[in-house]
């Protein structure tokens, strides 16, 4: 069984980096900033459930990951795009919460939730503001040369998505403060791995 498991770690997260040596101050930061991963996505309605927490560094970025256990979807309500940005987003929070302060750690999170609010504004049509219109890479494929939108346009999606990755985070904040001492963590079914 311990050999599947590290078979799987090496498939999600990559090979383990033995040369990667980090101090204990950033075993500790990226102790917190996966903790707080998988702390939001505990208690957010709408996550997948988180199934692994890692500080072992592996392949050539990742200091750590939190493994989830995703279910089947084909259809993502806005509710479940929220939630999830807001678990992606759960480390930065708990960085700046517990040391307050931030470090280069969420680079990959925050590529991902940024991705995530411009795909619902720009191809889902998830935003009041900017209507049920869709511009995806898909129409700037079949011929249009540029953006298929005006500047006007462009200034409100990017207004958008700023606000809704600052709501998300807010919220991240707001669920880590909550449940801050929460004993409701004990009987989370969660495998937690540190490096030693």
């Amino acid at each position: 069984m311990k050999d599947f498991d590290q078979a799987i770690d090496r498939v999600i997260g990559g090979l383990e980096k033995k040369s990667k040596v980090m101090s204990p101050e950033e075993k500790t930061i990226v102790a917190y900033h996966e903790s707080g991963h998988a702390i939001v996505g505990w208690f957010l309605e709408h996550t997948d459930p988180v199934l692994k927490v890692s500080i072992v560094p592996r392949g050539t970025a990742a200091l750590g990951f939190s493994q989830q256990l995703p279910e089947e979807h084909y259809l993502f309500t806005r509710e479940q795009l929220l939630d999830t940005m807001s678990a992606t987003l759960g480390g930065r929070a708990a960085e700046e919460i517990k040391f307050e302060s931030i470090t280069t750690g969420a680079s990959d999170d925050l590529q991902k939730v940024t991705k995530m609010a411009y795909s619902q504004i720009q191809a889902f049509g998830m935003s009041e503001k900017v209507g049920y219109l869709n511009f995806s890479k898909r129409q700037q494929e079949e011929g249009y040369v540029g953006k298929p939108f005006s500047e006007a346009t462009a200034n409100l999606m990017d207004q958008e998505v700023r606000d809704m990755i600052g709501e998300a985070y807010e919220r991240a904040k707001s669920v880590l403060r909550e449940h801050k001492d929460s004993k409701s963590l004990e009987t989370y079914p969660i495998k937690v791995l540190i490096a030693v």
